[in-house]
């Protein structure tokens, strides 16, 4: 199944640069601002903390629940996240995660 990516920037950059990218390359540090179809692109492919994406996105309890909670995604030790950091950094899924 082809993914359909909506940033244009991300959509053109190749695999090996993507997953060679961090949160610095992929502008999660400068503000850029990322649909959830391609944070889940970004997720599966890149080298971005997760709790950089929890800390400068605007996530889904869908989202959160299939990447940011999901172990296999971890990379780095800071990438084990709880639904504390969630609720922390994405106020609006307070009730989701009570």
């Amino acid at each position: 199944m082809t993914q359909i990516i909506i940033d244009e920037e991300l959509g053109q950059m190749p695999l090996q640069k993507l997953q060679q990218g961090n949160g610095e390359t992929l502008g999660f540090l400068s503000g850029k601002k990322y649909c959830i179809s391609d944070l889940e692109y970004i997720v599966r492919y890149s080298g971005v903390r997760k709790l950089n994406i929890l800390k400068t996105q605007r996530l889904t309890k869908k989202f959160c629940e299939e990447y940011i909670l999901n172990e296999d995604y971890n990379i780095f030790e800071s990438d084990d996240v709880g639904k504390h950091e969630i609720i922390h950094y994405q106020p609006h899924l307070k009730d989701s995660f009570n």
